[in-house]
């Protein structure tokens, strides 16, 4: 009896350790991963614009981190629409990872569920800051367009260019601009007052 409680023990131990293991290296992969990202954003926007290259400083970043819950819940919110979309269309890439890629037509319909298309923002400036984005031509099709993909990146990058057309004014700082759309465009109307719930119910 007590061999056999000396094995169990080491079996429990050894059971224990591997979980902790895989915890460390699921850790360290989903850490990995999320640098990996970072890394290759900042290696696409080196030595290209100013603006991008400003989108990338430690304060433009920390304000994207300190609104990052919500701002994660946005985008996450409506890629699980464009999932859906895409799932129902034709010519599905069933390799094509979910929960990962935001369509134009979704991040349209984000735009106008905040109420933000106004005499100083048009739908044409969307479409003119998604093509920008990915260094594409503007679509020629409306189908075209809101079949073009987003990530995380890129959505965070529109949001920074939105907040520019918001606020024009060039005496304005960006951090400012950005702080104010993200808070107050973005996060309060869809969040705070409920219109992404109102989506859902409609």
């Amino acid at each position: 009896v007590s061999t056999q409680s000396t094995w169990e023990a080491v079996v429990s131990t050894q059971s224990t350790w591997k979980q902790w293991y895989q915890r460390r290296v699921h850790g360290k992969q989903w850490y990995q991963r999320r640098v990996h990202g970072k890394q290759w954003y900042q290696r696409r926007v080196h030595g290209t614009s100013p603006f991008r290259q400003t989108i990338i400083e430690p304060k433009i970043d920390g304000l994207f981190s300190e609104y990052g819950g919500n701002l994660s819940k946005i985008f996450q919110f409506y890629v699980r629409i464009s999932d859906k979309k895409i799932a129902a269309g034709p010519n599905v890439d069933r390799s094509r990872e979910k929960g990962k890629l935001l369509r134009f037509a979704e991040f349209m319909s984000m735009i106008k569920d905040a109420k933000l298309i106004s005499g100083a923002l048009s739908a044409d400036n969307i479409t003119h800051i998604f093509a920008n984005i990915q260094h594409k031509k503007e679509a020629r099709t409306e189908q075209e367009a809101n079949n073009r993909l987003m990530n995380y990146d890129e959505f965070k990058e529109a949001l920074a260019a939105v907040s520019v057309y918001r606020q024009p004014d060039p005496y304005v700082p960006l951090a400012t601009k950005l702080a104010i759309f993200v808070s107050h465009d973005i996060i309060k109307p869809l969040l705070k007052q409920g219109l992404m719930r109102n989506k859902i119910k409609r």
